[in-house]
Order: C-alpha cells, then structure tokens, then sequence
C-alpha cells in the first residue's frame, strides 16, 4: 500500500528584502510549519477552509442546472470584424453582421459565420440569435465582484475577464430552438437537465411551467406555485451577486461553476426573482427607468467630443453618502456627477464606466454614445443598491 506524502505550508509576509532576510537566517526547524489536509481530487498546495463543504455541496451547480453551454465567439481578428458600428462593415461581411456583447454594456457587431470567425460556437451560440436570455459564468471565481453577466445576443470569449486568465467564460443559453422541417416551424424548449430541475421542485415546492401564466389541465396546483425558466434565471441571477454567498464560499468558487443553494423558503426565492428581474432589465439595457430625466449624469461642456485620456476627479465638495467626480474624456470635456463608486466597480477584471471609454480613444462620440454612458453609470448605481438590498434578505 503507498503511502501518501505530507505537505507542509507556511506564510511569510513583508517586504521582498525583509522576506529574503528571514529565509536567509531562519533554520528549516524553526519555521512554523502547518501540515496541510489532502483531498481529492484538487490536492491544494495552500491551507484551505472546507468546513461548509457539504453544506456548498446541496447546491446544484449551473453546469448541472443547464444542458447546453460552452465558451463563447473567437474572432482571432478583433479590429478586422469587430465593429462598433454596422455601416463600418464592406462588402460581403454586412450579410452576416450581427449585434455583439463585446463587453459588459457594450453592444458591438461581428459577422456571425463560420468561415469568418476562428470559433463560431454555433450550437451553443446559435440559440442567441434568437429571442433569448444567456447566463454568463466562469468555472473560476478567484475574487469578490460579480462573476456573472448575461445577454440576449451572441457574445465574445472574453467578455469580462483578460486573455492571460484561466477559462474563458462559458454561456448557458435560457432557451434552446430546434428545426420542426414538418410543421416548418421552430420549436423552444429550456435548456435544462430535468433532473436537477426535479430536485430544485422538490426543494421549492414549486413546479416549472415554461410559461406560468398557463395552467396544465392535469395538474391541480395554485398558478403561483410555480415558477417559470425565466424565474429561474433571475434567481441564480440574484445569488451570484450576493456579496455574502460569495465570501461564504469563497474557497469553492475558485475551483469550479458555481453552485447554486435552493434551501430558501418560496417568499424568498420570490422576492430575490423579482429584484432581480429588476437588475436584469438595467443590465440589458431595457430598464424603463433608463431615460433622460432620471441621469445621475451632466455632460455641460461643447466640443469635438473626442476621446482623449480618460480621468476621474473627485469633487471634494461632495456632501451626501455618495462621493461625486468628473469624467473627462479629454481636456475640456467630461460627465459630471459620475459617483466614485460607480467608476470603480467591478465586474471581474472589467470597469465599465472606464473601459467603455477608454475603447473608444480616438473616437468621437456621438449623441447616442453620450447617452448610452450616461446609462450605463445608471445600471451601476442601480446595481449596488440592488446588491446592498439582497444582503438584508437572506443569510448563506
């Protein structure tokens, strides 16, 4: 019988100098080392707490929950078939344009075909064409933001995170379509394992209908005990972006998707539904909340409107809970009354009130730009009183 090999840890923290110093004059005896715990099938070579580890593990993770789902869209040629503008397009590539979540509320166009595109993804992203909903998630969470977004068009690879990171995002369609070459129809049925789904009935005590507005004539139950695939996304939705269920299971994100908890009662899964329902119409951009007389925002400066170097500077007479600054986007022109948190909100490595204008230097905005960013620190701001609004409703 082999005998399994000990491990042992230990931490030194400090200056690069001083930590040289300390290994230089420090006898191997002499360092507290802590012999760590071995499990399968990760083998961690640093202490980790797996203490809530059956507890995490009554979740049913979303690549268990969805069917199908797989990284997203590799153009290998960004600058070539990446278009902020579909009349950029010429010649045969303006038959297969296509709007593209390039990154978190920015919306952009590529040509969506396979003999262009290094990856088109297209059983998976072929559901996207359609009217659809898209989970967005990593099998890897190595930090406290949202490591969620999602979408209702086709998406890049790398929509949130950087290339150098391990995984690439993967999308979980709400909805699959298929061919019916009888009826020449198109059939959509959600894109779930019913057997995870059985389980998350048994849990809720609520039962799927693709659309709970309709009542099965075999089935006895009150219409308000069920709940719908978009529900059901709106949920997970909802848990991703719990500060507290990230820093509970913040050992277990880091090694695969996320698994999600159904042991709430019905009112809470219900009330997190719709508040999160809410949060997904800002980050889609369909919020009717999102027009002019409700911008936090001012852009009082004339000019060319190009994009410049972008700066954020604090207004030091800011008085209220929210500390305000200017964004400019060149010498002379910003958005005023941008909240300083909204500027350094994350989601993963992706800022958006910064990186969406950083892409675009050298470029001139338009009057739609200058709205659509003026949206989008809405859709922050309205994200962070969502997610301050969740942690008062459930404890993981």
């Amino acid at each position: 019988m082999k005998k399994q090999a000990k491990i042992y840890h230990f931490d030194s923290f400090g200056k690069r100098q001083e930590k040289y110093d300390r290994l230089n004059t420090t006898e191997f005896q002499d360092v507290s080392w802590k012999e760590l715990e071995l499990k399968e099938p990760y083998y961690f070579f640093v202490p980790k707490d797996f203490g809530l580890e059956e507890k995490y593990n009554r979740g049913c993770s979303v690549s268990e929950i969805f069917q199908e789902f797989n990284s997203w869209i590799e153009s290998w040629k960004d600058k070539e078939l990446v278009k902020f503008n579909s009349k950029e397009f010429s010649g045969d590539l303006q038959n297969y344009e296509s709007t593209y979540l390039y990154r978190p509320f920015d919306i952009r166009f590529i040509p969506f075909d396979n003999s262009i595109l290094h990856r088109s993804r297209l059983p998976v992203m072929g559901n996207m064409l359609h009217k659809n909903l898209g989970l967005i998630s990593k099998r890897w969470i190595p930090f406290n933001c949202p490591p969620i977004f999602l979408s209702n068009t086709i998406v890049d690879r790398r929509v949130f995170t950087p290339a150098w990171t391990q995984w690439a995002e993967s999308i979980f369609p709400l909805y699959l379509y298929q061919q019916n070459p009888l009826e020449w129809t198109e059939e959509k049925t959600p894109n779930f394992n019913m057997e995870v789904i059985q389980k998350i009935e048994k849990k809720l005590k609520m039962k799927l209908f693709i659309d709970p507005r309709v009542k099965h004539e075999d089935d006895n139950e009150k219409i308000e005990n069920s709940f719908s695939p978009e529900d059901l996304l709106d949920y997970i939705y909802a848990v991703l972006h719990s500060k507290s269920y990230r820093d509970t299971y913040k050992e277990f994100l880091k090694i695969d998707f996320p698994k999600i908890p159904f042991d709430v009662s019905k009112e809470v899964f219900l009330k997190m539904r719709d508040l999160w329902r809410e949060l997904r119409e800002y980050h889609l951009m369909e919020n009717e909340h999102l027009s002019p007389q409700n911008f936090i925002t001012t852009y009082p400066v004339d000019g060319d409107n190009e994009v410049g170097k972008v700066r954020y500077e604090i207004d030091s007479e800011s008085s209220s809970e929210w500390q305000f600054g200017k964004v400019f986007i060149n010498d002379g022109q910003y958005f005023e009354w941008v909240p300083n948190d909204v500027w350094e909100f994350y989601i993963w490595w992706y800022q958006p009130a910064q990186k969406w204008l950083k892409d675009r230097k050298g470029r001139k905005l338009t009057y739609e730009d200058i709205l659509h960013y003026s949206k989008i620190v809405v859709c922050l701001k309205e994200t962070m009183r969502i997610m301050e609004e969740i942690e008062h409703m459930v404890h993981w």
